[in-house]
């Protein structure tokens, strides 16, 4: 349905309730009246606000004459208002019903003025209201664009230097032939089609989530084998809880590749999953060397997470970076009922 034909439908509805509540409490004549300058002078203040007033003053800063403009519309709405229920019988009928004379209150009068203003003030109101909604939509739907593009930058950015260090390992195992080299192929493949095909799902299983993270550890394990104080537990997870991916594998990526894990014999990457009735708990800890090192590949990761957790799981996420002692952490919760 067309958005006229919506809006045309709530008018329809809204001004039958209204007539319906008006005829209850009084005559037809008067509901007719009541309801015809009531939803005009609605009409003319919620169209006036959505079209010229919001977007051409608000919008562009101009309060004063914001300001200036409503105030006219409410002027105009309670003068109109003032003056139709001149005309509704009760107004027509003098005290003993002799005769028709009018009742004339004048619309100027403070008191008369506000009320009759506050059919006009409600549809300002609700103009605002939806303006500012429709805004905050048209944003959502920009962030969530750009998020998607840098997601897929990110997958770019994490993939190539990876790839090539892996795939010189894989060629090392293969050549010597190596039987771990067929398990690292099949490693790499798993890795990657999560990387570019499970991502374009908006969520997907915890426990690919969990699966790539333990072959993208694997894999890195191929450079030395030396290499064995990454520490994985996974504990009271439901794999089928479903996650937005790409969230936890970027902050282990960066973990492994910004620790001290291959530099010292102390180095250590500690990752930890678990869950309770109503959270998802996420941990990353890693061990680093003084002065540490982090690239702008890195920053884009972490920002790139915090605005998809932003988005994706409003109010119901908690995100939490801490380094101290020549440790660095990051911690993420998930509210998985609320999601």
């Amino acid at each position: 349905m067309k958005i006229w034909k919506q809006q045309l439908a709530i008018w329809l509805a809204y001004s039958i309730s209204l007539y319906s509540f008006f005829e209850y409490l009084t005559d037809t004549i008067t509901a007719i009246v009541h309801v015809a300058s009531f939803v005009g002078t609605q009409l003319i203040a919620y169209y006036s606000n959505t079209r010229i007033v919001l977007p051409h003053f608000f919008e562009q800063k101009r309060f004063g004459l914001y300001v200036l403009l409503n105030m006219i519309l409410l002027i105009f709405g309670s003068i109109v208002t003032s003056i139709s229920e001149q005309f509704t019988p009760e107004a027509l009928t003098n005290i003993n019903g002799d005769s028709a004379l009018i009742h004339y209150e004048s619309p100027f009068a403070l008191e008369p003025l506000i009320a009759h203003a506050m059919p006009s003030f409600i549809a300002i109101f609700i103009a605002f209201v939806i303006f500012q909604h429709r805004k905050k939509a048209i944003r959502d739907q920009r962030d969530l664009a750009l998020i998607k593009a840098e997601k897929n930058f990110l997958v770019q950015q994490l993939n190539p230097h990876f790839l090539f260090n892996t795939l010189n390992n894989i060629y090392s195992l293969t050549s010597s032939n190596n039987p771990k080299g067929a398990a690292a192929v099949m490693t790499l493949s798993k890795l990657l089609d999560y990387s570019l095909y499970g991502t374009k799902k908006e969520f997907v299983p915890i426990a690919k989530e969990i699966q790539a993270i333990e072959n993208f550890i694997n894999l890195f394990k191929l450079k030395d084998d030396s290499i064995q104080r990454i520490y994985l537990e996974v504990t009271k997870v439901d794999r089928n809880f479903s996650v937005a991916p790409l969230l936890m594998l970027p902050i282990v990526e960066n973990a492994l590749k910004h620790g001290d894990l291959e530099q010292t014999s102390t180095g250590y990457v500690a990752i930890t999953i678990t869950s309770d009735e109503k959270h998802l708990y996420f941990t990353c800890e890693n061990s680093y060397a003084l002065p540490k090192k982090v690239d702008q590949t890195g920053g884009i990761g972490i920002k790139n997470i915090q605005r998809r957790l932003a988005i994706i799981y409003p109010g119901k996420h908690a995100f939490k970076i801490t380094s101290a002692s020549n440790k660095f952490s990051v911690s993420l919760t998930i509210d998985t009922y609320g999601a």
